[in-house]
């Protein structure tokens, strides 16, 4: 139903259009820096793909979060609570929206 897209590439949002299922959605909670990108007009349209950008907090607030981790007085640990496998990233999505963690790193590796 939802494709979350977490990388900030073009390589990535191009993944993303080869996952996601007809009438789904994408949505990309990463920071990009390209300044353009071919949307693949025709796939979304004929699809009824509908593409989303959220920031996030720690994006919108990384230079507070930076300085502080830089001085010492936020760990970098403090921020992230477990390294998860891919396959509980759903799980892990619900903590966190629940506010019973604040990050968790999706390891594909695990």
């Amino acid at each position: 139903d939802v494709v979350i897209e977490a990388v900030g590439r073009v390589v990535a949002l191009d993944a993303a259009f080869g996952l996601v299922r007809k009438r789904a959605r994408i949505v990309s909670v990463a920071a990009h820096a390209t300044t353009a990108w071919p949307f693949p007009l025709a796939q979304a349209f004929t699809s009824e793909i509908s593409l989303r950008f959220a920031i996030g907090d720690s994006i919108r607030y990384r230079r507070k979060l930076f300085a502080l981790i830089v001085s010492g007085v936020l760990a970098v640990d403090d921020v992230i609570d477990e390294h998860v496998a891919f396959a509980q990233a759903p799980q892990a999505y619900e903590r966190m929206a629940r506010q019973q963690i604040l990050k968790a790193v999706i390891d594909p590796r695990r």
